[in-house]
């Protein structure tokens, strides 16, 4: 991961590299011993450190019925008592999206409401408690607008009096999605945020960001946007390992999602309290929330101090690959790795035990005190002595076997593939890069950062382009022969109601099936196959709604104008898997005629993979927040 991010940052033109590694200490500077320093030698060096961005989102609500007390907070009660606070019930979800750069400065943030549209009053906010002017006394249509007021809205300034730009969305789940992604990349670009132009060696350089593998960095609209080189909008976007935000993550630190969630949970406290000293129900509505957000926001991801940690030990800036000392990610490495590392550690008096955090896949089960094999040596004896008993022959333990050699094969390349990368200093060229592209079965921004490069860069931004325009002519071609199954159904049905008219008519089974599967809808039971059974199915459906198939509104069925009442909805609706419709347009009443026919019966249709040593994700370990696109190619 950070090889690739490595490249990302010199790509961009945001950094340079060192002639030779050096080594740093947590505030960035030069030391002249590893055992003053802080993670691993430094490579690059960050020559716009405002120009590159980190972000990750983080959710919340307005009950407080989850929250938790404030660090190292109290209560006094009295002895064998529960202590129990009021607090809000009425749930209201919301995301908060703060960018930060790689001097720890927060840069923008955007706040997402869970609601169908964005409510203007949401944006500005409504402080019950600030004194409501009168606006034409004072002269000032603006004066309960700002902070401290009636309407506060989410102002934010930083400590030197900058503010800090706020974009606000809605979705119908509070969720991030590639279009809003977009548009707050948008107005950060507006704004001058991110800034392009020409070193002065020639060399152009970009807004870089860190980011991870949310569906939303892979939506088309997205990818177009942040790759457009002649629309002068063109970014460059890391992905970090899909498995391992918890350990990479700047936002995922514990002194910035941890510290504002404290904070959010403190500030909901608070104002709880004071709607009950002041009689009111104890909770917070959808226009209060930008009010309980400033005082949050303000106090963790505004924190310098915070931020400057959190980049340090997340191996940000400094570019120290700290977290690849963390106890449980080395603990895959190579022995002479860990040994190594191990022996630095132990230089700056840091105790790593990896052998504790060995995850069990990883570990030799049949040694003597794994930690993973109750009974010790006696117990391995036996062990080994029941695998050679084993009925090796039979179907299922066959193919159990055959699984186990096939998964590690694949880690086995898995290695190899990353060795091999690894050793190229994960410089993937481009013709390379495009096969890997075009022979992945699914592609994910797992499948980026596995087999590819790591940038969602043009080959993504194609990748996907042309996924979707496979995945629209598939769809579009499901569509046309439904639509073509059922005209061939309407076709039946119109030779039916024409034969209804004639004296004479008999109910036969197919006859009664084809009418039946037109009135059909998607929750109906299974299709009957007794003749008294689907005439009780078509007493009971024929009234229902029939489809349009033609274009125009014209095509009435046969049907009575009396009982037609024109309101029929276009092709293409969901239908049944026996192809019937759900549709509107009515049915005449006079469709009975005299029973016969016999009987008939028709067919119905570990550690943070990607963060440890020795393995590698590809396009078959994906996260559970990618998204997949699966047309064939």
């Amino acid at each position: 991961m950070y090889n690739q991010v490595e490249n990302g940052a010199l790509k961009s033109g945001n950094a340079v590299k060192f002639d030779v590694p050096v080594h740093m200490d947590r505030e960035g500077n030069i030391v002249a011993h590893q055992k003053d320093a802080f993670g691993s030698p430094v490579t690059i060096r960050f020559t716009r450190p405002k120009n590159c961005f980190v972000l990750d989102e983080t959710g919340s609500n307005t009950d407080g019925k989850d929250d938790g007390n404030k660090g190292g907070e109290k209560k006094v009660g009295l002895t064998g008592e529960t202590l129990k606070e009021v607090v809000g019930i009425k749930d209201s979800h919301f995301s908060v999206l703060p960018i930060s750069d790689l001097t720890a400065k927060l840069r923008f943030v955007t706040v997402i409401f869970a609601a169908e549209k964005l409510h203007g009053a949401w944006t500005i906010g409504v402080d019950v408690f600030a004194e409501l002017i009168d606006e034409l006394e004072a002269n000032n249509p603006t004066c309960n607008h700002g902070p401290g007021k009636r309407y506060p809205g989410l102002s934010l300034f930083n400590a030197d009096g900058e503010e800090i730009p706020v974009f606000f969305a809605a979705t119908p789940k509070a969720s991030m999605n590639s279009a809003i992604l977009k548009e707050t990349f948008q107005k950060m670009d507006e704004l001058g945020i991110s800034q392009r132009g020409v070193n002065k060696d020639g060399t152009k350089f970009y807004p870089l960001v860190i980011i991870d593998g949310h569906p939303s960095r892979m939506g088309e609209d997205f990818l177009r946007y942040v790759n457009d080189e002649d629309g002068g909008t063109r970014w460059i976007i890391m992905l970090g390992a899909p498995y391992g935000t918890g350990k990479w993550q700047y936002h995922n630190d514990k002194r910035q999602n941890g510290s504002f969630k404290m904070m959010l949970a403190d500030a909901k406290r608070r104002w709880y309290n004071k709607k009950r000293m002041h009689k009111l129900p104890p909770e917070i509505l959808p226009q209060e929330i930008v009010v309980v957000l400033h005082d949050a926001i303000q106090r963790s991801f505004m924190v310098d101090s915070f931020g400057i940690s959190a980049l340090c030990e997340r191996s940000w800036n400094p570019f120290n690959r700290a977290t690849l000392d963390d106890p449980e990610i080395l603990a895959s490495a190579p022995e002479d790795v860990k040994k190594a590392r191990t022996a630095v550690l132990r230089s700056r008096g840091v105790d790593s035990d990896t052998n504790a955090h060995i995850p069990s896949s990883q570990r030799n089960l049949l040694e003597a005190g794994s930690g993973c094999l109750a009974g010790g040596t006696g117990a391995a004896e036996k062990l080994v002595r029941a695998a050679e008993s084993l009925n090796c022959s039979g179907g299922t333990a066959s193919d159990i076997l055959t699984m186990m050699q096939n998964a590690q094969r694949k880690k086995d390349g898995r290695n190899n593939h990353m060795a091999a990368d690894a050793a190229a200093g994960n410089l993937v060229p481009t013709e390379e890069l495009l096969k890997r592209y075009k022979e992945a079965k699914r592609f994910t921004s797992g499948t980026v950062f596995g087999s590819g490069n790591g940038e969602l860069g043009t080959a993504a931004r194609d990748k996907v382009i042309r996924r979707n325009r496979l995945s629209k002519e598939k769809e579009s071609a499901a569509t046309k022969k439904k639509n073509q199954k059922l005209r061939k159904l309407y076709a039946e049905v119109k030779k039916i109601q024409a034969e209804m008219k004639k004296k004479g008519f008999k109910w036969t089974n197919p006859k009664l099936t084809t009418m039946c599967r037109w009135k059909r809808r998607p929750k109906d039971k299974k299709m009957p196959t007794r003749k008294d059974e689907l005439l009780a199915r078509w007493q009971e459906t024929k009234g229902r709604p029939s489809p349009q198939v033609s274009p125009a509104n014209s095509d009435d069925e046969g049907e009575s104008d009396d009982n037609d009442d024109g309101d029929k909805a276009s092709v293409g609706r969901d239908e049944s898997e026996d192809d019937g419709a759900s549709l509107d347009g009515d049915e005449s009443e006079d469709e009975e005629a005299s029973l016969d026919g016999e009987s008939g019966n028709e067919e119905e249709d570990g550690p943070s993979r990607g963060l440890e040593f020795g393995s590698d994700d590809d396009e078959s370990s994906e996260s559970e927040e990618e998204e997949e696109y699966s047309d064939d190619e």
